[in-house]
């Protein structure tokens, strides 16, 4: 597993020199046709899903194989500071995977059927951060963006507003 998880690190390196665009598509083993936002996911690199959410990419872009978004994969990996991220930063919550599944279901089903205290935390997590976007008025979600962007000027000092552009 951590031979496989090195793998996808320097292949994710790799595609972040060469590509020019966040949405570049590449083809890597198992997870082929998939992009740099997915690939990210599916390393658990925090930072770079980060760095690649403040260029723009297309969030709710399917892989090859199961087409599942990066939010599916987040979730199926209990990323819980990536899923916020993504549905902040504007992915849909409601899109189906192959199977049919929406990421609150798989969310849903990682509780249920989990024994692990840490995994039922981790999805409940996921699962009330799910609700609170598909129950909540577009509006009122644009304040909460608005809300995320105040703190990452407080935190990181003031940046342009093009670079932290809040979804209408």
């Amino acid at each position: 597993m951590k031979i496989i998880q090195q793998v996808k690190s320097q292949a994710l390196s790799c595609f972040l020199k060469q590509a020019s665009e966040v949405d570049y598509v590449a083809r890597l083993g198992k997870y082929e046709q998939c992009s740099l936002l997915y690939l990210a996911v599916s390393s658990a690199r925090e930072e770079v899903v980060q760095y690649l959410l403040e260029k723009k990419p297309k969030l709710n872009g399917k892989n090859g194989k199961d087409k599942e978004t990066a939010l599916h994969r987040a979730v199926r990996g209990l990323q819980v500071k990536t899923v916020n991220a993504l549905i902040a930063s504007g992915a849909s919550s409601v899109t189906k995977d192959r199977h049919g599944l929406k990421p609150l279901c798989i969310a849903m089903r990682m509780y249920k059927e989990s024994k692990s205290a840490e995994v039922r935390k981790k999805a409940e997590t996921i699962v009330g951060g799910l609700e609170f976007y598909q129950a909540v008025p577009r509006h009122i979600q644009n304040i909460a963006r608005e809300s995320a962007r105040r703190a990452r000027e407080t935190k990181y000092g003031n940046t342009s507003d093009s670079q932290w552009e809040v979804a209408k």
